[in-house]
This record gives structure tokens, C-alpha cells and sequence, in this order.
């Protein structure tokens, strides 16, 4: 027999953490006398009989994940400078202040672990070290990487002296005094945990990107690789949601003096035919190229170059489709090449499937594009699209396209290819991008959650999403916009989020509405003044600091207890 008190997961609301500290500190205290094991947001049939198991996971359901990334260019830069001396000293002050030591002053909440203002203060410091500047000062100095190192040992320490303390004292503390003991030791263990991960292991991962490298590792390639990584760790996480196939889109819009350097540097590589060979493919399969010159309202010349790779996989384990990217990125010489060419704009839109509509083949996988056969209209641009949910008049939408004399490929089956295609449609008849994104959806029925980037809007992330099947979180950290299906998805960049409300009914310009949509804008500062945002028929949505949200769930937390991926 197992215990389930039964509840939703924590990682979806964070207020549920705070609730899991205070069961694990009384479950701890009492567990003694039944001699059970306590688990915490795990799934019921991995345990051993005889288990309380509180805030179960739930394996029953499946669906997509959609993740992305915008980084701001008018954001001011960070200093490079930055002393660790000030972190170690931080560290020391910390460990003065341990259990033996408050006991003696009975002044806890200012004295132990030197306070919350001081552990905050730790978490605040270490999380800097992800803006750019400061990171690539960090991955190219072999030194700096000892030092963090040394730190997350120092804290580990202190941690378990200090948990070993609590578990020895607890029968004699108050509740509140546990609970004020075991939340400074859980973010100390934040903070480790983010050093050696989300600094040092991401460090390990972006080396691995550059193993074959034509040069040396520079500002642009570290942050591109960066970008990249974080997207695939959304999609790692996200495949719990589904995981039969995946992909990801990298999307650079060049000038064109920018993209003459590529060229040369793959004509002196001698890979300039395979660049030709994989451009503009009837289908988007893994290592899909799409390149296409064209000239701004403004009249500024421009070169897109958009790279895809896929991996449609039935049979496989969580991680297989990721590490498979990886391995296509770190391998691709032509990519490699791309990647140290500083681009004017670049997004990157990334996709784990569940397969409800059409074949598990890297044809269907996401994301899909705008290419289609026959007609008199040529394509117009590059159109990226992922979708979660399904567009249930798919078929009725298909026979219209085709109704005109274009086809779509045989071997594509997907609901997803008709969203490209549409927003391409909406294009052509001299609508702005935004507006023909905001016409196509409206054209889809059933929920949805959808994802598009366009060199026809260079450096705009489109998000869409309506129903209650579906969500979308937009992650805003410092330096970028990361959304994501999952709150997972986005908190080893940052806490702070917005969600898309597609369910949310208002009253709009012609009656009652429904459905929302963000345009995330590269070229901004960040934060709120870079989301345009609007309900689906076009009423402006009036975004301020309180739709602003907080998640206390880290990425530590997602791999001890609870995990989506045990």
C-alpha cells in the first residue's frame, strides 16, 4: 500500500512549495515512529510499498512543448569585471553564522546563515554570472571555473554540516524555527546547485558545441551557443509533455557584408556546395536550409538564414531527442561556420511533439515552414510555426489551399503545416506580418498554442494561444525572453514570467473575444516594453507589472524532489 495525499504538482504553482516544506519538516519529526519513506512530488508506482508519497506526479498526460529564445539588443551591457573574492567572503560570513553559532544569541531570523537579505544577496550574485558578458569572462577563464567550483564545495559543506544540525535537533525545535532552518538550507542548496549546473555544467555543454569550431571561441559564437543550449534544456525538460519526435529552428538575419564573410568562409572551407545543396528543401527535414535575400520597408538590404534540425523517433528514452540535436549542431561544419558571424537579429524556436495529427516522421515534426508546391504565388519569406493542440478544421482549410492549384508535400500530414501557410496568405494580400499571424489564427479551431518566427519580422518571436488545453509562460530574464509550455521550461534562466490567458474571455471590438497574443521584439530593452500584446480580435492588451509573476520552483528543485523527468 502507498499514501497519495493527492494534489497538483508543485512545479505548476509555487505557493505548493511552501506547502511542501511545511509537510516534509512534520512528516520528518514523525516519521520515526512508523518507519516509512517519505517522498515528495514523485510518481506512485516507481516507490516501494508502504511509501507516503505527498504531491504525486501523474503519468496520464501527454502533449507538446514549445520553447524559444529573444535576446534583447538595446539592453545596457554589464561591467565584464567581477570578483569572486566578494562571493567567498559572502560564503564565509554564511558559514560563521551556522546553527552552534545562533544558538548561543537565540536571534535566529537575523542571525542564521547571516539572514535572508544575505542568501538573497548570494542568489542575486551567482545568478549574474548568466549575462553575457560576465559568462563568456567565466567560459574562457579556466581559473574562474576553479574558483566557482570551490565555492559550490564550500556551500555543500556547509550544507550538510547544517542539515546534519537539523536533523539532529528537529524533536527539540519549534515548527517555525524548523521551518525557518530547513528554507535558508534549501536555498543554499539553490545556489550550489546553480553554480554547478546552471554556470559550470552549461559551460561543459557549450564546449561541446564548439568542439569542431573552424576558430577559436568569441563573443558571438559563446552567445549564440548559449542561446541555443538554453532552449534545448527547456526542450529536455518539456519532453516529459511528449517525446516522439522534436526540433528546433535558429533563425539569423544578416547584412548582407556579414553574409559575404560566411560565403567566403565556406568557399575556403570547401563546403560551400553542401551550403547550396541543403538550402530551400521541398521538405524541412534535419539540417533544412533556408536563405533568402530581401530588402526592409526602410529599404535595407538583408540576408535570412534559417537552420533546422529534426529527429523524429518512436521508440527511445527522455534525453534521446535532445542529445541527438545536439550531436547534429556540434557536427554540422556549415553551422559552425555560421555561428561566428555576428547577425543583425536572431531567434530560435524549438519543439518536443506528441504526434495527434499526422506520422512520426521528420517531415511532420515541428517546426513546420511555408513551402508548397504548384500555384502561380511563389513563397514569401521564411515562416517557422510550432503548435501544441490540435486545429480540428485542418482538413477544410487544407481543401481551400489546395482548392487553388497548391499543394501540400504527400509526405506531410501534419494540422501544424496549415498555420505557415495561412499567415503567408494573409501576407500576400498586403496585410503586415502581425496582422496576417492575427487573422490566421483566428482561422483555427479548437485550442492551441502556437509559435512563429519570420525573416519578413526580423528578430519577433509571434505567440498565440487559446482554449484551456494549452499554455504558454513567456520567462523573462535580464537579457532575454524565453517562453515555454511548462514553468520547467524557462526557470534555470529566471523566475520571472508572464502566462498568456487564452481563456479568458473580454469584451472586444466586435463583441466578446477570446484568446491572446504576444509579439516578443528583439529589438528592445527587455522586459514589459518589449511584448506587444492583444486579444485575437485585435483589442490592445494592456500589459503592467501586475500580471508580472514569481515562481519560487528552480531548476534544483525540478532534479531532487519533485523531478519531471523521475
Amino acid at each position: 500500500m502507498k499514501l497519495s495525499l493527492n494534489t497538483e504538482k508543485t512545479k505548476r504553482w509555487p505557493h505548493l512549495r511552501r506547502m511542501r516544506h511545511f509537510y516534509r519538516n512534520r512528516v520528518q519529526r514523525a516519521r520515526w515512529p512508523f518507519g516509512a519513506n517519505v517522498y515528495f512530488g514523485k510518481y506512485v508506482d516507481r516507490l516501494p510499498d508502504g511509501s507516503i508519497v505527498f504531491f504525486p506526479c501523474s503519468q496520464t498526460t501527454l502533449c507538446c512543448g514549445i520553447a524559444g529564445i529573444v535576446a534583447f539588443k538595446n539592453k545596457p551591457k554589464e561591467p565584464h569585471n567581477f570578483k569572486f573574492e566578494s562571493l567567498e567572503e559572502m560564503v564565509r560570513q554564511i558559514e560563521a553564522a551556522g546553527y552552534q553559532s545562533c544558538q548561543q544569541t537565540d536571534r535566529w531570523n537575523e542571525c542564521y546563515l547571516s539572514g535572508s537579505e544575505k542568501i538573497d544577496a548570494l542568489w542575486r550574485r551567482v545568478q549574474s554570472l548568466k549575462l553575457n558578458n560576465r559568462f563568456f569572462s567565466v567560459f574562457s577563464d579556466e581559473s574562474a571555473q576553479n574558483q566557482i567550483e570551490g565555492l559550490a564545495n564550500h556551500l555543500a559543506a556547509i550544507i550538510q554540516t547544517e542539515t546534519d544540525l537539523l536533523d539532529e535537533q528537529m524533536g527539540r525545535l519549534s515548527s517555525e524555527l524548523v521551518d525557518l532552518i530547513s528554507l535558508r538550507i534549501e536555498k543554499l542548496k539553490d545556489i550550489a546547485w546553480s553554480l554547478e549546473n546552471d554556470i559550470l555544467s552549461n559551460i561543459k555543454k557549450i564546449r561541446d558545441f564548439l568542439i569542431h569550431s573552424p576558430e577559436a571561441p568569441s563573443r558571438t559564437s559563446v552567445s549564440v551557443f548559449k542561446k541555443i543550449n538554453a532552449v534545448l534544456n527547456s526542450i529536455d525538460r518539456l519532453e516529459v509533455r511528449g517525446r516522439d519526435s522534436a526540433g528546433i529552428s535558429i533563425m539569423f538575419i544578416f547584412d548582407p557584408a556579414e553574409f559575404q564573410k560566411f560565403e567566403a568562409a565556406l568557399t575556403h572551407a570547401g563546403i560551400r556546395d553542401q551550403f547550396k545543396d541543403r538550402c530551400e528543401p521541398d521538405l524541412l527535414i534535419n539540417g533544412g536550409i533556408n536563405c533568402q535575400p530581401s530588402t526592409t520597408p526602410d529599404g535595407k538590404k538583408q540576408v535570412a538564414v534559417a537552420v533546422t534540425y529534426k529527429i523524429a523517433l518512436e521508440i527511445g528514452s527522455l534525453g534521446d531527442n535532445v542529445q541527438y540535436l545536439r550531436r547534429q549542431i556540434a557536427n554540422d561544419p556549415v553551422f559552425q561556420i555560421l555561428a561566428t558571424i555576428p547577425p543583425s537579429f536572431d531567434t530560435i524556436a524549438a519543439h518536443t511533439r506528441w504526434a495527434s495529427v499526422g506520422a512520426i516522421t521528420e517531415a511532420n515534426c515541428h517546426p513546420v515552414d511555408n513551402q508548397a508546391t504548384g500555384g502561380k504565388t511563389p513563397k514569401c519569406g521564411i515562416i517557422h510555426t510550432c503548435l501544441n493542440g490540435d486545429i480540428d478544421n485542418f482538413q477544410e482549410l487544407k481543401a481551400q489551399f489546395e482548392g487553388n492549384g497548391q499543394r501540400i508535400h504527400s509526405e506531410i500530414t501534419t494540422d501544424t503545416k496549415m498555420i505557415p501557410l495561412k499567415i503567408q496568405q494573409y501576407f500576400q494580400r498586403g496585410h503586415a506580418v502581425d496582422e496576417a499571424f492575427r487573422l490566421a489564427v483566428n482561422d483555427f479551431e479548437g485550442s492551441h498554442a502556437i509559435s512563429m518566427h519570420t525573416d519578413l519580422a526580423p528578430g519577433k518571436l509571434f505567440l498565440a494561444q487559446r482554449g484551456s488545453g494549452q499554455a504558454i509562460f513567456v520567462g523573462i530574464a535580464d537579457a532575454h525572453y524565453i517562453p515555454s509550455s511548462e514553468v520547467y521550461g524557462f526557470v534555470e534562466e529566471t523566475p520571472y514570467f508572464l502566462k498568456l490567458d487564452g481563456e479568458k474571455t473580454v469584451e472586444g471590438k466586435h463583441g466578446q473575444t477570446q484568446g491572446q497574443i504576444f509579439i516578443l521584439d528583439q529589438d528592445s530593452s527587455g522586459g514589459l516594453d518589449g511584448i506587444k500584446a492583444r486579444y485575437y480580435d485585435g483589442t490592445a492588451l494592456d500589459l503592467n507589472e501586475n500580471d508580472l509573476k514569481f515562481t519560487e520552483i528552480t531548476s534544483c528543485l525540478l532534479y531532487t524532489s519533485p523531478s519531471p523527468r523521475d
